[in-house]
């Protein structure tokens, strides 16, 4: 008996003469029905990946549970799988798989078809760095990989000053974005646009000590893409206010772009000595055999400046000049001013003697005076 499906039998009684003898019986059951059921083959693929953009070609397989004497001559159709033509695993399907006496099952945890990446290597044609306000072309180029039809491009905005990783894109001729699909052995490009400089030129400024610091102008140069007025805010200086040169700061420029970077030409703002002429407290001063209190005041001094004379020991008579030392709380402050030597210059006049009072013992004479300082006398020579 073959073939495959429903069959019935039934029964024969046969002699010892090989006679057939069954009409001479009444069987109950003379017939029996039963089916006979396909075999069933499993299937194990051993076509398991393509690279992206391959042909699937033939999907090889192997053959457990043929019968007999059958060989695989005897399946008609092809292993297939589920559709889909991206990066992905995919199940395998033995629907198209036929043969007369044969079903078809995938051997117990089949493995997937797998669609793996195709590699490329991306020539990016960008150098490491720019400056903002470069032109950038963004033009890579894939030497040999892509696929027909299939296009690479640069979308990251490269408009500002920063660090960028670059990673292309890839696109088909739908537009459909197909990058997941590609393994870019070299993707990761890092390209710097550098901050552009913007330079600070100051004015020349100076004041006197003591003067309130004026307004210092500057310009700027160096903007690109049509901007200005970036900057903001009053140039600075180191501080003091002793006569002396400062340099010039801009840290309290205010930079209101990133893209930008602040140099400054170098300048110094002068503060310049103050001019200062001194008034004594007398006008003469007369020998009285003593140092004088002297006073000396000027118009020109700051109010917060205090006036110490250094050497005022001078007694006898004649013409001197004093040395002044000013100061500010601690702070001493002389150098911040310049000062007319000639106003420290005070004479000390001779004593006029008006009359001399002789007196005579003997024969000895003896001179005084109302007009000597106290403590002074005469002396005499040729005394006899």
């Amino acid at each position: 008996m073959s073939g495959i499906g429903e069959k019935t039998l039934s029964i024969r009684i046969l002699n010892s003469s090989n006679h057939v003898v069954t009409s001479n019986y009444a069987v109950t059951n003379p017939t029996c029905t039963f089916e006979i059921l396909k075999a069933t083959l499993t299937i194990t693929p051993t076509k398991l990946w393509k690279t992206y953009g391959e042909e699937d070609g033939v999907l090889t397989y192997l053959v457990s549970g043929l019968k007999k004497n059958d060989t695989t001559q005897v399946i008609n159709g092809v292993l297939a799988r589920d559709l889909g033509e991206v990066v992905d695993t995919y199940e395998f399907s033995v629907n198209n798989l036929s043969a007369d006496h044969y079903n078809f099952v995938l051997v117990q945890n089949a493995p997937k078809f797998e669609i793996r990446k195709k590699s490329i290597t991306v020539t990016y044609n960008l150098l490491d760095s720019y400056t903002y306000g470069d032109t950038i072309t963004k033009a890579p180029t894939v030497s040999e990989g892509l696929l027909l039809g299939h296009t690479i491009v640069i979308e990251d905005d490269l408009s500002n000053a920063g660090t960028y990783v670059i990673n292309p894109h890839i696109y088909d001729s739908l537009n459909n974005n197909v990058t997941s699909n590609y393994l870019i052995t070299n993707n990761g490009f890092v390209l710097v646009i550098n901050t552009k400089e913007l330079i600070i030129t100051s004015e020349s400024k100076s004041k006197y000590y003591g003067e309130d610091d004026p307004l210092i102008g500057y310009t700027v140069s160096g903007y690109v893409n049509g901007e200005s007025n970036l900057v903001m805010g009053n140039i600075s200086r180191v501080e003091g206010e002793l006569a002396g040169s400062y340099n010039i700061l801009i840290d309290s420029l205010d930079l209101q772009s990133t893209n930008y970077h602040l140099t400054l030409v170098p300048n110094t703002f002068t503060i310049n000595q103050k001019s200062i002429s001194f008034t004594f407290n007398s006008n003469t001063y007369i020998y009285q055999g003593k140092v004088f209190n002297i006073v000396l005041s000027s118009t020109e001094l700051l109010p917060t400046d205090t006036i110490t004379i250094l050497n005022n020991t001078f007694v006898d008579a004649g013409t001197y000049q004093l040395q002044v030392k000013i100061t500010n709380g601690l702070v001493d402050v002389t150098s911040s001013y310049l000062i007319n030597n000639d106003s420290l210059v005070f004479t000390i006049t001779p004593k006029v003697i008006g009359s001399v009072l002789w007196s005579y013992d003997n024969i000895l004479a003896t001179a005084t005076s109302p007009d000597l300082v106290l403590g002074e006398e005469f002396s005499y020579e040729n005394k006899r």
